[in-house]
This record gives structure tokens, C-alpha cells and sequence, in this order.
């Protein structure tokens, strides 16, 4: 696994909260927000340090509140991310940045076009989840996305007891069980020639405090937006693999129509990993945004 000196950052938030968060490239490069998918960590995205240091860029990988190395905020919501992102940036200095997130990350990235318009110059979502309703729901590839994303929160400590024991199972284990969700025979290809600590550290270190954190993280997006998309003045481009059966085109074009400047780019032959072999093109796109 390819990683920084600096993996382990963390900010004092207004409320007391420890925020943690990764370095990856350029620590004097453009600044780039990436949030991290679900049953995830800051350490998904580690192996595009070179890329990040190829162009120049300073990518800040989060830990959402009670995943990782960030404390747990009980009961929080999307718009909670977003003061998050706020304090986060003005702690570090930067003043004005695009956002990039993957897979469930894509609800924490449109809300910070929401909530933070005025720091963030562009959103990027990469086979990303939005509003949730149903159909989309059904959709999803994985039954644990479609539990979770379910999940009524008084209920949450139930699915939070599950994913604490799935800390205990072998690393092999949750590879083999990675691969069998996946159908795109180019995911195939990318999840089998990384190491089996590569393609599970970032699972095992979302469940380090325990499984709230996950479920936090799923009931927030889950639960009925509190904005309106169309709110969103924010240049917004979802990317999304034609073979993503994780999260599927169908997602993407069922909420893109709802976002007042948008663009929606359908790769071909690519599935739920294609930032593996997108992300030059996808960064270059977003820090070209003023």
C-alpha cells in the first residue's frame, strides 16, 4: 500500500471532536477533498499517492465522524458533514477546493455544494449514491448496502454488532466476498491483482471504534435529504461505469435531471472501480474548474 508520511491527521473540531484524515501527493499541490465509500476508510483512496504526486496534487482523504481515526458524532446528517468540511478547511487554510467522492461518499459530496458553496469549486462523484428512494435502493448491487441504507435508527446498534464481529474475519475471507458481489469483469481485474491487505485494510479500519460509525454513515444518507438537489448551483459531474452493478448507471440517471448543472459520464467497459483508471482524467477535470 502506497502511503504519505502524513496518514494520520487530525484537526480539533468547534465541539470537541477529533476530525481525522490522510495526505496523499503533493503536500504543496491544488487541494482535493475525497470522501471515502461505504463500509470504507481515508485508506481507499492510499494507492493514488503517486498519481496525486505525478500532478501536483494535494488530496485530503476524511474519515467521516466515527470511522477511523474521527470521533463518532451520534445522530449526525449530511449538513454536519459539511460544517465538518468548513472547520476542516479553514483549520488547513485552503480556501477554495473541489470535492470527490466515491460510492456512498457521493451524498457527502453534493451536500457540501449545499452547504459550502462558497469553498467548493466543483463535485465529483464516482459511481456515487444520491437521493435515496427506493428503486435506487433496490438497485444497489450489495444486499449490505441495501440493509443499511434501511436500516430504521433505532435499530442501528443491531447491524453496528455485526459489522464490530466482521472485524474478526480473515482478510482472505472479505476479498473472496468483495469479488463475488462484483460482476464487471474490469473490477474483476483491478480487485484481483491488489494484495489482500490493499482491497481490506480500508474495511477493517472503518470498523475500528466498532460498526456506529458505518451505520451512522448509512443512516444519514439513507434517510430523507433535508435539500433540495436542485439547490445545488455547483458544477456537478457524476462519473459512473456502465458495468457498475454496485451502484448502477440507472441511480445516476434517475438523479442527475434533478441537479441544475450537471454532467453525467458514462464509461464504457468501466465498473464500480473505475477510479482506478480514471483518476488522472477525473482529477485534471475537476481542478479545472475555477
Amino acid at each position: 500500500m502506497s502511503q504519505t508520511k502524513a496518514n494520520n491527521n487530525k484537526i480539533r473540531l468547534a465541539d470537541g471532536r477529533s476530525l481525522g484524515y490522510s495526505e496523499y501527493g503533493d503536500s504543496a499541490g491544488k487541494p482535493v477533498l475525497y470522501f471515502h465509500g461505504g463500509f470504507s476508510s481515508r485508506l481507499d483512496i492510499s494507492w493514488a499517492d503517486k498519481i496525486c504526486q505525478d500532478r501536483h496534487v494535494r488530496l485530503l482523504a476524511i474519515d467521516r465522524p466515527g470511522i477511523g481515526i474521527s470521533d463518532r458524532s451520534a445522530n449526525r446528517s449530511l449538513i454536519d458533514w459539511a460544517n465538518d468540511v468548513r472547520q476542516l478547511a479553514s483549520t488547513l487554510q485552503i480556501n477554495r477546493f473541489p470535492v470527490l467522492g466515491w460510492s456512498l461518499g457521493g451524498p457527502y459530496a453534493l451536500v457540501c455544494g449545499f452547504a459550502i458553496p462558497e469553498l467548493v469549486t466543483a463535485i465529483g462523484t464516482v459511481g456515487g449514491f444520491g437521493p435515496p428512494d427506493p428503486l435506487s435502493i433496490s438497485e444497489l448491487g450489495m444486499p449490505e448496502d441495501r440493509v443499511l441504507l434501511r436500516c430504521p435508527p433505532q435499530l442501528a446498534w443491531l447491524p453496528a454488532l455485526a459489522l464490530k464481529a466482521m472485524g474478526l474475519l480473515p482478510a482472505a475471507y472479505i476479498k473472496k466476498s468483495l469479488l463475488s458481489h462484483l460482476t464487471a469483469p474490469s473490477d474483476h481485474a483491478i480487485v484481483e491483482q491488489l494484495s489482500v491487505a490493499d482491497c481490506t485494510n480500508f474495511f477493517y479500519e472503518s470498523i475500528r471504534q466498532g460498526g456506529s460509525g458505518v451505520m451512522d454513515d448509512y443512516i444519514a444518507a439513507g434517510q430523507k435529504w433535508t435539500f433540495p438537489i436542485s439547490d445545488i448551483k455547483t458544477k456537478v459531474f457524476l462519473w459512473v461505469g456502465n458495468d457498475d452493478n454496485l451502484c448502477p448507471l440507472s441511480v445516476a440517471r434517475r438523479y442527475a435531471p434533478g441537479l441544475t448543472n450537471v454532467e453525467l459520464i458514462e464509461l464504457a467497459d468501466r465498473g464500480h472501480f473505475l477510479l482506478h483508471i480514471e483518476l488522472p482524467q477525473i482529477l485534471d477535470t475537476l481542478l479545472a474548474c475555477p
